[in-house]
């Protein structure tokens, strides 16, 4: 998906589709920690293979959300701060690929 050439639909469904993947991935960890919240309980539960996949996915979905929320921001106040568009979407695509790899190392 191409920023400049996505129109506004398919970038709010996508956006819209990322949150729906974060807030599965909270109630599935809040239910499933609800009764036994403990380090063992989330080791096992980090420590199987369907939520470390889930977990990846959300987090790609997370991380493309976000650099889409940095590119529309950047889009709309870059110049109000005298600086290119690129700069604040580079900026934000540095957070956001810095956070993506901290997480995946935590993952994996």
């Amino acid at each position: 998906m191409g920023l400049e050439r996505g129109n506004g639909v398919q970038q709010w469904i996508f956006q819209r589709f990322s949150n729906i993947l974060i807030l599965v991935f909270i109630a599935v960890l809040a239910t499933t920690l609800s009764s036994d919240l403990t380090y063992e309980a989330l080791l096992n539960l980090f420590g199987q293979t369907w939520f470390k996949v889930y977990l990846t996915i959300t987090l790609i979905f997370a991380s493309l959300n976000s650099v889409l929320a940095g590119w529309q921001i950047a889009g709309d106040y870059a110049h109000k701060v005298n600086l290119p568009g690129w700069v604040l979407t580079g900026f934000g695509v540095l957070v956001t690929l810095v956070f993506f790899i901290s997480a995946l190392l935590l993952i994996y």
